[in-house]
């Protein structure tokens, strides 16, 4: 059934820019018993944590194929602070392909590699996540690359750390990282040696997604602290979103300017097929689940999401620490017999805001969905269509 709404797996396994403060969902973990990595502080270095990487990078190297620049393995290792020199050099236009092994544990849970993982470019900016644990992105300045993890961890986009450092190095893990500098179009070359043997599942899904990128409605983009991990996907020509979380998190957003008024509402169509969770979502290790959020003036936001068991009707603030200082749940559905089918809303956001927020916001700036299967890492699927913002005197198609 999970297929029914992505015709593609993620193999491997996978707020706001001025309010960097809410966004470091990394302070969840002071309630996990951390412990601190056993290994040393090495930068970069060959893989330690098992040779599958290595091998990979020498069936490619043994293909001489005039495709490829250059190849590297990287470790970072739990303790190791932003930013490491990966010992590459890569010039502007050049294209490179990353493929991850490894992971982090966060106290009770185990995060994929492509969630953590950052390359930064000439003085560590500007940055990119793979979001999957595989990923292929155009070089954007000349210089040395530099690779780093977080978590929602950063002060801002040009990679300064807000986390503080002993919460930093507060877990266990390393990331590896084989990366390919192509001289040619990776999409091309990739297939190319696909038809030579190079068959190992990250390789073969990189070649996939370089050949099916994900595509997304006008005026929809990433939340750039988790990127683009293939969570969601435009369809039925764009005028629908599909959903799919396995193991990670992501939020994608749309700018509108609406103004809030008394009569103001949201109107959509959801169906929801899978939920990430099976238990309660309101406390900080269940949070996982599936909703579609509006973002006020003030900074607020309101999520209608689904819930496994939470009565409907209920809202209550974010238990994530940060979040919850500027987010508010409300559960719509809780029945398992409407999962699967397309369901009809409308929210009177001015009622609703008034109600759980009780703020002086005037004006609705963003339109959310938000997908999190990172604390159990269990599946959440579904699709988004037919959005609208209305009040007496104006109307906004949003999807």
């Amino acid at each position: 059934m999970i297929n029914k709404i992505f015709s593609r797996r993620i193999i491997g396994e996978a707020v706001n820019l001025a309010r960097p403060m809410r966004i470091v969902i990394i302070m969840l973990f002071s309630w996990c018993s951390c412990n601190s990595f056993a290994g040393p502080v090495t930068g970069h270095q060959k893989s330690v944590l098992n040779g599958e990487l290595a091998l990979l990078q020498q069936r490619i190297n043994t293909l001489n194929s005039s495709d490829i620049a250059q190849t590297a393995l990287t470790t970072i290792n739990a303790r190791d602070l932003p930013w490491i020199d990966s010992g590459i050099v890569a010039k502007k236009g050049q294209s490179m392909t990353f493929m991850l092994n490894g992971g982090l544990n966060f106290g009770h849970f185990h995060v994929q590699p492509g969630t953590a993982f950052w390359v930064g470019f000439g003085q560590k900016k500007p940055m990119y996540i793979t979001g999957s644990n595989t990923g292929t992105v155009t070089v954007p300045v000349s210089g040395p690359v530099y690779f780093a993890r977080a978590l929602a961890e950063w002060k801002d986009p040009q990679g300064e750390l807000f986390t503080p450092v002993e919460h930093y190095q507060a877990v266990k893990g390393a990331i590896q990282i084989l990366s390919v500098v192509w001289r040619n179009d990776p999409k091309i070359a990739m297939h190319k040696m696909l038809d030579n043997g190079i068959n190992h599942p990250l390789f073969t899904t990189e070649a996939q997604r370089l050949k099916s990128p994900t595509v997304l409605p006008e005026g929809w983009k990433n939340l750039w602290m988790f990127g683009d991990n293939g969570i969601f996907q435009s369809a039925n020509k764009g005028k629908q979103i599909n959903v799919f979380t396995h193991k990670n998190v992501g939020i994608l957003q749309k700018d509108v300017s609406f103004p809030l008024v008394k009569d103001s509402r949201i109107d959509w169509q959801w169906m929801i097929e899978t939920l990430p969770s099976v238990k309660p979502e309101d406390a900080a290790h269940t949070h996982d689940y599936l909703s579609i959020a509006v973002e006020f003036d003030d900074g607020q936001d309101l999520t209608y999401m689904w819930s496994s068991s939470l009565p409907e009707g209920k809202h209550f603030r974010c238990p994530l620490p940060r979040w919850d200082l500027i987010e508010t749940h409300m559960v719509i559905h809780n029945d398992a017999a409407l999962l699967g089918k397309w369901l009809n809303e409308s929210r009177n956001i001015y009622a609703d805001y008034h109600k759980m927020i009780g703020g002086d916001a005037k004006k609705i700036t963003r339109i959310w969905f938000i997908a999190n299967s990172l604390f159990q890492g269990g599946f959440g699927t579904g699709a988004f269509k037919n959005i609208n913002l209305y009040n007496d005197n104006k109307a906004v198609s949003v999807l």
